[in-house]
């Protein structure tokens, strides 16, 4: 670090006992690494995705502290730990691009509190928390066609407050009945279903993510603070010498 006021803490500490220095240098890495941790992980990840877990980038990320006394070695290091998290695995995807395989289950704005994208999903819109009915009620009704099948599904969905997983050519899409009735007579008589998608589903479905070096940037925030880190840990050394 090529800063007069750093030299000069670099050469009291020298004059202080050997592991002064070392001491100051160890504990400077790991409060950069905590603070990327802490910190400015969060800023990074809020501006390069939609956030609707805040606490999501805490859980998965870890510190490995510097240790030892030799300077030429020493190093802390921060990244993601998963956790056996299949959304934190993908995150190396993101930070520098490919693609997130079995992409299986991706959920609609409609799914979402106040239908935002940036929102967390309604409880009750996940899979099997109102209950399903499949989407074969056909059994015992005869040689129905499609259509006929997904009216029959959707007013025992709407009747009994159940979400319709309805199959499609490539898995299924969930749906939740919002309303249901029959208007017109005779050959006229129709069905007026609200049948609102909440999540699709589809088998081996990839999907392609840019990369967003949000771990880099993060990084890059904290390297510009590493002078203060210094000078901090610097003066923490001296005056405990000096007591």
């Amino acid at each position: 670090m090529d800063n007069s006021q750093v030299r000069a803490y670099t050469e009291k500490l020298k004059r202080l006992h050997r592991s002064d220095l070392p001491l100051a240098i160890r504990a400077t890495l790991n409060d950069m690494a905590f603070d990327v941790k802490k910190n400015t992980l969060l800023q990074s990840a809020d501006k390069e995705f939609i956030l609707r877990n805040r606490t999501f980038f805490r859980k998965v990320s870890g510190v490995k502290k510097a240790t030892g006394f030799n300077i030429q070695n020493m190093k802390s290091e921060v990244g993601i730990v998963p956790h056996g998290l299949h959304a934190a695995e993908n995150l190396t995807k993101q930070e520098y691009g490919g693609t997130i395989q079995d992409r299986s289950m991706i959920f609609m704005d409609q799914a979402r509190i106040s239908k935002q994208k940036q929102k967390k999903v309604r409880r009750n819109s996940y899979l099997g928390t109102k209950g399903l009915v499949g989407g074969r009620p056909l059994k015992g009704y005869g040689n129905r066609s499609r259509k006929s099948n997904f009216v029959a599904a959707a007013a025992i969905g709407y009747k009994e407050n159940k979400n319709v997983l309805w199959k499609t050519k490539r898995g299924f899409t969930l749906y939740e009945i919002r309303g249901f009735k029959f208007s017109g007579k005779g050959q006229n008589r129709r069905a007026n279903i609200n049948a609102v998608p909440l999540a699709s589903f589809e088998y081996n479905r990839n999907v392609r993510v840019i990369s967003r070096p949000f771990l880099r940037k993060a990084s890059m925030i904290t390297h510009a603070k590493q002078i203060n880190f210094f000078i901090l840990n610097a003066r923490k050394r001296i005056d405990k010498a000096l007591q």
